[in-house]
């Protein structure tokens, strides 16, 4: 210790400095204790490369100083190299089961001071030169892509800091500065007349340390609760975020006192120097959308430009992806008295799909759930354009034969398109019936199902 000591006397300082009898090779020295006098050793090691390990956690709490100022910033060269990662996470859930949500990356953005602008939580820029391929998200098996809860904040029912009612303060436009929090197992509960997802918390002084180390329970019942771990965008109550959970995660939710849906939040932090002070709180009913690990996709609407597409899409024959190129499935049922009125009502398969397009079916499938008798008369079973009678409009699929329905048992048939020959001047914005030929069918008990796969295209 004797040129330690030398060195920093030398330097101006005025105590000799002491520590252990021996240290760990690479091992940066820390300060023990605060008399400026003793260093220890340590386990976040420097090697001879400049490689830093042994740390376990890093906290930066940056201020920027500057435009395009960065807090982090890394700059990694692949060299000559495959399989470089500039940023590698191992990360290894833990036990967890329903009701509980982890993240690997949670990004947290406080926007309360934004009057307009764009924030993106990744945003990712490519040179042109080259010839990889650059993607900005890519995942394998048994990954779900996206997962999204769409809704809007809006004020909650009621708001209670322990037992003092506080909703007043914190909705929007309340005078807020609500000091919560402030001893060990202090409580505040949010309720409201319906179930709801995510929680928006405006705080106006944060938790000091660790935060409050919150727990997260729901109402099961009039005072009866389930404890559950939503993902926590306040960071223990030391930053202004939001607080969300998926609707699947507290099945069991249901109305607590004061017939409301309730959510409470309990300190479990025995000592705190500074405890957070909430000026705001609001709340939001979500719908969740996705894109699963096995390829589907639901959405609330789609906007499409341009679509090429080499397998079908569903609908439920409400709404249509009017595209050329695309295939688009539904499927129905015919009753009883549908399959007997045809001949002279033909029954609407599609509707038409507006002015300037036409309808052009691929396939259609028809089969008769058998009942307690077949049918009789009858003829052969058309697929048609337009609602003429007797089965006399424009063929828009192959017919059928009328043992489809004369048949004692469940009889099922699938026949190709046709496609029309003047589709600008006949069959603009014209829907697609079933009837038949011949005369109607009588006597027989049973009702049919279709499905058909059809396009929309452009006259």
């Amino acid at each position: 210790m004797a040129m330690i000591t030398t060195l920093l006397t030398g330097i101006g300082v005025g105590n000799d400095i002491s520590g252990p009898g021996s240290s760990t090779d690479n091992a940066i020295a820390r300060w023990n204790g605060a008399t400026g006098a003793i260093l220890q050793d340590s386990s976040v090691l420097i090697n001879d490369s400049d490689g830093i390990t042994g740390a376990t956690s890093i906290e930066i709490s940056h201020t920027a100083a500057e435009n395009d100022d960065h807090a982090v910033e890394i700059i990694c060269n692949a060299g000559a190299f495959g399989d470089v990662k500039c940023f590698d996470i191992d990360y290894i859930a833990g036990a967890i089961a329903a009701g509980q949500d982890e993240a690997a990356i949670l990004v947290n953005i406080d926007e309360s001071l934004s009057t307009g602008g764009d924030i993106a939580a990744l945003e990712i820029l490519s040179t042109a030169e080259g010839s990889a391929d650059v993607y900005g998200i890519s995942g394998f098996v048994n990954v779900n892509p996206i997962i999204q809860s769409s809704g809007t904040f809006g004020n909650m029912d009621s708001a209670l800091n322990k037992a003092v009612d506080v909703l007043a303060a914190l909705v929007s436009g309340g005078a807020g500065n609500i000091s919560g929090f402030v001893a060990d197992n202090d409580t505040m509960t949010f309720g409201d007349a319906a179930k709801f997802e995510e929680m928006e918390i405006i705080l106006g002084t944060g938790s000091s340390g660790s935060g409050i180390a919150p727990t997260f329970e729901y109402s099961t019942g009039t005072d009866t609760w389930a404890t559950f771990s939503p993902i926590d965008g306040t960071n223990s109550f030391r930053n202004t975020g939001s607080i969300a959970w998926l609707a699947g995660d507290i099945p069991g939710w249901m109305t607590g006192t004061g017939t409301e849906f309730l959510i409470r939040i309990t300190r479990t932090r025995n000592s705190l120097n500074t405890t957070p002070i909430l000026d705001e709180v609001r709340i939001a009913a979500t719908v969740e959308y996705s894109w699963n690990k096995t390829g589907d996709v639901s959405v609330k609407g789609l906007t499409l430009s341009d679509l090429t597409a080499s397998r079908r899409v569903t609908t439920n024959g409400s709404k249509v992806l009017t595209s050329d190129n695309i295939e688009i499935y539904a499927t129905g049922t015919l009753s009883n008295a549908n399959l007997l009125g045809m001949y002279a009502a033909p029954v609407a398969i599609l509707a038409a799909p507006g002015v300037g397009q036409a309808l052009i079916v691929h396939r259609f499938f028809l089969q008769q759930e058998f009942s307690s008798a077949a049918f009789v008369n009858g003829g052969g079973i058309i697929l048609q354009y337009s609602n003429t009678a007797n089965g006399a409009g424009a063929q828009a699929a192959d017919s059928f034969s009328a043992g489809i329905l004369t048949a004692s048992a469940n009889h099922g048939q699938m026949q190709v398109g046709q496609t029309p020959s003047s589709l600008a001047t006949v069959y603009d914005n014209i829907g697609i019936f079933i009837s038949n030929q011949t005369a109607a069918f009588i006597t027989g008990g049973g009702t049919g199902i279709y499905r058909i796969w059809y396009s929309i295209i452009a006259v």
